[in-house]
């Protein structure tokens, strides 16, 4: 290749995850000509100080997305009324017809676009056509904030087209075995071409003194987490973090860490059989009828319903 052809290069590190697509990228660096340094540099570290540094994003924190599920098929019938789901959800159809209703708004469904749906929204599936439907599940992680209250729909351009197809064919394998594997490393790289194409306005980063905070309330949901506790974390005085905190979050403290609770709580009732009492319990609350009070609150139902329901799994 001559000297004067770009070339990148990204430099990232495999860790021991659940998945091996639990990658940190630490850096991207496009080479271009550049004066010949006089001193040599350490090749052990992976921050060259010419690229992209990720350093502050990537300090040993969760992959950016967990993915839950992914699907493909071709529905018959596709009209279920007030779903609601923990989770997020991406939704792409292979021809005209089909769409969401959320909020009053109808949000159709078609191949130019991806629909990307928040958790905590109810939202009616409207299904007059059986079309090529596909979905994803998944749960991004705290390295960046997200202000959708409806769902989005994201333009299909760049590398999102050859990844919607690639994940659809890998989930209808003609009666092979799916490759789990391959299929989990393509859903990772939908998201984030997805994500990549979402406007500004819906996707900021979060000060890594705030993550610190949102990933402590995630990971200790039964401690104290009252908002003096809080505050002596963030090594600031009571009143000044909770201003500190609503400027960055929008909302206070006490409703953050109510919400975290209640869509943790929302997560075990529709993914797993644990007892009521026991997920209340590993939440921080105090008992069960303080956690159903909460919870229908919240969610408009008692967490015994919305078991039942299935936590909105109709894809």
């Amino acid at each position: 290749m001559p000297d004067d052809d770009p070339l990148i290069y990204i430099f990232f590190l495999q860790f021991p995850c659940h998945s091996n697509a639990d990658m940190r990228i630490f850096c991207v660096l496009l080479r271009i000509a550049v004066p010949p340094h006089t001193c040599r540099r350490d090749y052990r570290s992976p921050f060259t100080r010419l690229g992209t540094s990720f350093a502050d994003m990537d300090h040993g924190r969760q992959p950016a997305f967990v993915v839950h599920e992914c699907g493909f098929m071709r529905y018959e019938d596709w009209n279920h009324r007030g779903i609601r789901s923990p989770y997020w959800r991406l939704h792409h159809n292979g021809a005209p017809g089909n769409a969401l209703r959320a909020a009053g708004n109808t949000f159709p469904l078609e191949p130019r676009s991806v629909l990307i749906t928040p958790p905590g929204v109810t939202f009616d599936t409207i299904g007059r056509r059986t079309v090529p439907h596909m979905w994803v599940h998944f749960t991004p992680a705290h390295e960046f904030a997200l202000s959708l209250k409806t769902p989005l729909a994201i333009r299909v351009s760049g590398p999102i087209r050859p990844l919607l197809s690639a994940c659809a064919k890998s989930c209808d394998a003609g009666g092979a075995a799916v490759d789990h594997r391959r299929l989990h490393h393509l859903c990772i790289a939908l998201l984030h071409a997805v994500f990549a194409a979402m406007p500004a306005v819906h996707y900021h980063g979060y000060p890594p003194r705030i993550l610190k905070i949102l990933e402590h309330i995630a990971r200790h949901p039964s401690t104290d987490l009252s908002n003096s506790r809080l505050a002596t974390l963030a090594g600031l005085g009571l009143r000044s973090f909770e201003k500190w905190f609503k400027f960055h979050v929008d909302m206070s403290p006490a409703a953050y860490v109510s919400t975290t609770r209640i869509r943790l709580a929302c997560r075990q009732l529709a993914l797993s059989e644990r007892p009521i009492d026991e997920i209340a319990e590993s939440l921080g609350f105090p008992d069960r009828y303080y956690f159903s009070r909460a919870f229908k609150r919240h969610m408009g139902c008692g967490p015994a319903t919305f078991r039942k329901g299935g936590g909105g799994r109709e894809n």
